[in-house]
């Protein structure tokens, strides 16, 4: 569903955006953690995607809504079972707030990302195919470049937000920068081939000679 919105995003389909987006969030409720980096990318940039935008706003209102009915704990109580300590029993439980604790889980889950799981290897490789077909002269258009940076940054916000190391978490941010990516790296690949054979062409008619 995210990865159909996404496409419906690049190709202009505002409505099928903006289903396909709210859609995804009401499959993975953490996923308004990137719909909020998008708004805000997309704002700043001024960039004209009212699909995106409506279905962050719809994931907005459903969040607090499936919050608030699904009598959720809270963000930190829940961070605190995940990252920190285990409890068996969730009812009443409101650990007090501690930035020590926090950034203490933030570095644990931090090295275990790094050193036992992909998504960090996998999202630095994607920047540095981004940045090599910008170095190249072949660049993303807007649109896909806010979308890019968008999920970059969605994978660090979500994160930061809610520090835990398993790949499942970022996997659906994993594969559409590559899928951005291949439309420079094709048209460097034809660059290539076309500076190459005229080259090719050269030799052979000098071995004929």
């Amino acid at each position: 569903l995210l990865l159909g919105g996404l496409y419906a995003y690049v190709r202009g389909r505002e409505v099928a955006t903006a289903i396909l987006l709210f859609l995804a969030f009401m499959v993975r409720p953490d996923n308004i953690v990137f719909l909020a980096v998008f708004a805000v990318l997309l704002v700043a940039f001024r960039q004209r995607a009212w699909g995106a935008l409506a279905g962050f706003a719809a994931s907005f209102v459903a969040y607090f809504a499936i919050s608030h009915w699904a009598h959720h704990p809270g963000w930190w109580p829940h961070l605190w079972f995940s990252s920190i300590e285990q409890h068996y029993n969730m009812d009443g439980f409101e650990p007090p707030f501690s930035i020590v604790a926090y950034l203490r889980a933030f570095a644990t889950s931090l090295l275990r990302a790094v050193s036992l799981n992909s998504w960090v290897g996998v999202s630095v490789l994607a920047l540095a195919g981004w940045f090599a077909a910008a170095r190249a002269g072949f660049r993303l258009d807007r649109r896909a470049g806010i979308l890019f940076a968008a999920l970059v940054l969605g994978a660090l916000a979500k994160f930061t937000v809610f520090p835990i190391h398993d790949t499942r978490i970022y996997f659906p941010h994993l594969i559409p920068p590559f899928l951005l990516l291949t439309t420079p790296f094709m048209a460097l690949w034809a660059a290539a081939a076309r500076g190459k054979r005229p080259a090719a062409l050269h030799a052979i008619s000098g071995d004929k000679s």
